[in-house]
């Protein structure tokens, strides 16, 4: 079979999730003709996509969050109207994604979380098959928990989702653990899509604590904390242009520009790891049996309830505040026990495989 993938770029987690699946098709002998990747103004796409996808990499303008002015959290109005501004260029977008389409003719479309992939399939009704795969999904699932509250912030996290399965013939929900069918018939529950270095990895317990920021103000934020504890040595990976491959933003505190085989690498000797409520990550973290400490990007609700479902998996703490000593406290404690949770994850070779194969079937 041959396949497309649309992905959305913000962040690494559905990044390195389209790495994961390329390589279980590339194993049956499927072919990934091409990799569309929506991107934004504020972020580059990693060089280790490029590298490693094994297809031509195409870029399009898609919609994305806008940072506010601690460069921390999500700016809901500013990311609305920068949006709306930015409407021309999603038209030509769709257009792209048409032509690209049209030109691989894939049997099968994966998208991973974008919207105008989403849009596209509405308005083309490609003949591919189309299956979207995120987290996000879960919480579509009638046994999935929210925060409490917050009820406009659900129902449009809720719309955006649905809105990104438009035209979708399945949509696979990446989750930390089993759960029942859903009655949606659409909707199939999957374990997460682990990179195959990932699963190398002989974990060990070194004394630093990684550090991975999302969105830059947060490594300032970090770095307030670790002048009063400065003992603690953390090593923390973001990208942040214009800055050098190495930052010391103190003693025993220092940056480097996002590396994947270094990030991983560094998360398999941690004591433990401090992020913001990112899927990918945390699951990185537990097939590790690392402790993870997670910061919901503020103002960003889905966050909030990544980091909710991630407790109750058993990953570790969560909390608004970049105040790491409470973690340090609880790392002694944490139950790294992680053979269930690689169980699952070493489920979705063929769990992947299956669902393709009874998508093109069906």
């Amino acid at each position: 079979m041959e396949f497309v993938f649309i992905v959305q770029g913000e962040g690494r987690g559905h990044l390195t999730q389209a790495i994961s699946l390329s390589h279980i098709l590339s194993s049956q002998g499927h072919e990934l003709c091409a990799v569309m990747v929506g991107r934004s103004r504020n972020r580059d796409i990693p060089e280790f996509f490029v590298k490693r996808i094994g297809a031509p990499v195409c870029t399009f303008s898609s919609p994305n969050f806008r940072l506010d002015s601690k460069r921390r959290g999500v700016s809901v109005f500013g990311t609305f109207f920068e949006n709306i501004i930015r409407m021309p260029g999603f038209i030509s977008s769709l257009l792209t994604l048409h032509r690209a389409v049209r030109h691989y003719s894939p049997d099968i479309i994966v998208n991973f979380y974008d919207p105008l992939a989403a849009i596209y399939a509405f308005l083309w009704r490609p003949r591919a098959k189309i299956v979207c795969i995120a987290h996000q999904y879960l919480m579509l699932h009638p046994e999935f928990v929210f925060p409490r509250g917050r009820r406009v912030a659900r129902w449009a996290l809720l719309f955006y989702t649905w809105l990104t399965s438009w035209g979708a013939d399945k949509c696979a929900a990446l989750s930390f653990r089993k759960m029942p069918t859903s009655p949606q018939r659409k909707m199939v529950v999957m374990p997460p899509l682990l990179r195959a270095e990932t699963k190398t990895l002989e974990p060990t317990a070194e004394d630093f604590i990684l550090a991975y920021v999302l969105n830059e103000g947060y490594a300032d934020d970090l770095a307030a904390w670790h002048r009063h504890h400065p003992e603690v040595r953390i090593l923390g990976f973001w990208d942040r242009k214009g800055v050098p491959e190495v930052t010391h933003l103190g003693d025993g505190l220092l940056f480097r520009q996002l590396d994947d085989v270094a990030f991983l690498d560094a998360m398999s000797r941690c004591r433990g790891m401090v992020c913001t409520a990112g899927f990918e990550s945390i699951c990185e973290a537990m097939y590790l049996g690392k402790p993870v400490y997670m910061i919901p990007t503020e103002h960003q609700f889905e966050q909030h309830c990544n980091a909710i479902d991630a407790y109750r998996a058993g990953a570790g703490l969560w909390g608004f505040d970049v105040d790491l000593t409470p973690f340090l406290d609880y790392i002694p404690d944490h139950q790294g026990e992680s053979r269930w949770f690689r169980k699952w994850v070493h489920s979705a070779d063929s769990g992947y495989t299956h669902l393709l194969s009874r998508l093109m079937s069906g």
